[in-house]
């Protein structure tokens, strides 16, 4: 299994989920990734599940505040395509680890700076996380029920759509290297990146209807798409947009004469809402899902995470792998979202935790075990057990 970015190499000086995200991804399509972490991670560095956030790659400690620590990222960069980092605007320029200064050696280099809000404008400097990028972008604003305060999103939207991002813009300037030979700066903010989803709500304000809460088609305004509890306090999720879908979801109610109403005005539909919602309690999600396995109504059930990874889908799509880690423990971890026909993706190693693998990637980079022994001892490599 090689990946279509087999002989790809890359450096990671990311420590946070959007970089991680984004270096997982590429390593999944075969991107030969080597991680650097500091030798404090943080707690929230911390909270990266090795098995999600390290799979496919290899990792080291290095601290870049000594000038031996840098002098050896500048020796690893020699050799890589893509550096990708997550300092706030204005470090690597301190740490003589900016743009113009690697790419006097490395013209060829791609760089990705993944940041909260970019290298320009008044919010650059700014200190934030996801649910920060999600407020200031508007998209915050628009969620949760009508009258009632904001809900945060369980999934950290900013810094997984800023992470995929990422690899769509590295991508890209690969792809005009392969044309021109030329390496580029890549700027990308997590803030960017959530305007930038903002596709539907922000084209429908540009044409001059401002969105209302309580009136989005996909935010629970309308009947044909929301969340609807059963007889066994579980809950349906319908997504019945089209004509022929709400039709069928009716056909199922017993409610035939309600078609026309699919996209009534606002006052109606919460009256067909509640409808709806008395006519899905009669009975259980099961049985439900019973009546709707016969027809075409996007109507699925609401599964909690443990149900879901187990569907039968799911597995058969390979979303959900296992491994067997170095400790000989049996571990699960994601697999990749794509399927390519002549270069699968997928899983060549487990993850480890961060630093396991210093002295593969020492040996590797053509250190001698004295050099190996000088940096550690100097303190800007740490090693696993804390040896040499």
């Amino acid at each position: 299994m090689s990946g279509p970015l087999a002989g790809l190499c890359m450096i990671d000086c990311s420590k946070l989920l959007p970089g991680l995200y984004a270096s997982a991804l590429l390593a999944d399509m075969g991107a030969e990734v080597t991680m650097v972490a500091g030798p404090a991670p943080d707690r929230i560095a911390r909270m990266q599940l090795p098995a999600l956030m390290n799979r496919n790659k290899r990792s080291i400690v290095i601290d870049l505040k000594r000038q031996e620590g840098r002098g050896l990222l500048l020796r690893m960069l020699r050799g890589a395509d893509v550096f990708l980092e997550g300092f706030r605007p204005g470090v690597t320029a301190r740490l003589g680890l900016d743009y113009p200064t690697l790419a006097a050696e490395r013209p060829r280099l791609v760089y990705c700076s993944l940041t909260g809000y970019g290298h320009g404008g008044p919010a650059r400097d700014r200190v934030g996380h996801d649910v920060n990028y999600l407020a200031r972008a508007g998209l915050l604003a628009l969620s949760g029920p009508a009258g009632g305060p904001p809900v945060l999103p369980v999934l950290p939207m900013a810094d997984l759509g800023g992470g995929m991002q990422a690899v769509v813009a590295i991508l890209g300037a690969l792809w005009h290297r392969e044309r021109t030979g030329e390496g580029q700066f890549v700027d990308v903010g997590l803030f960017d990146a959530t305007v930038s989803m903002l596709t539907f709500h922000a084209g429908n304000l540009f044409a001059g209807h401002a969105p209302n809460r309580s009136e989005l088609l996909l935010g629970g305004g309308y009947a044909c798409y929301n969340v609807y509890e059963t007889k066994d306090g579980q809950y349906l999720a319908v997504g019945a947009l089209e004509a022929q879908f709400w039709r069928a979801l009716l056909e199922v109610l017993d409610l035939p004469d309600r078609v026309e109403e699919q996209f009534a005005p606002p006052a109606r539909q919460r009256q067909l809402i509640g409808l709806l919602a008395e006519r899905f309690l009669t009975r259980t999600q099961a049985e439900w899902m019973g009546l709707f396995a016969r027809v075409e109504a996007c109507v699925e059930p609401v599964l909690d995470l443990e149900t879901a990874l187990a569907d039968p889908h799911v597995q058969a799509r390979g979303l959900v792998v296992e491994t067997v880690a170095a400790s000989g423990k049996v571990i699960r971890t994601l697999g990749p979202p794509w399927k390519f026909a002549r270069t699968p993706a997928g899983l060549r190693w487990p993850g480890a935790p961060v630093g396991a693998d210093g002295r593969v990637v020492l040996e590797r980079l053509g250190l001698a075990p004295e050099e190996i022994d000088t940096l550690v001892g100097l303190g800007a490599v740490q090693l696993p057990g804390g040896g040499s």
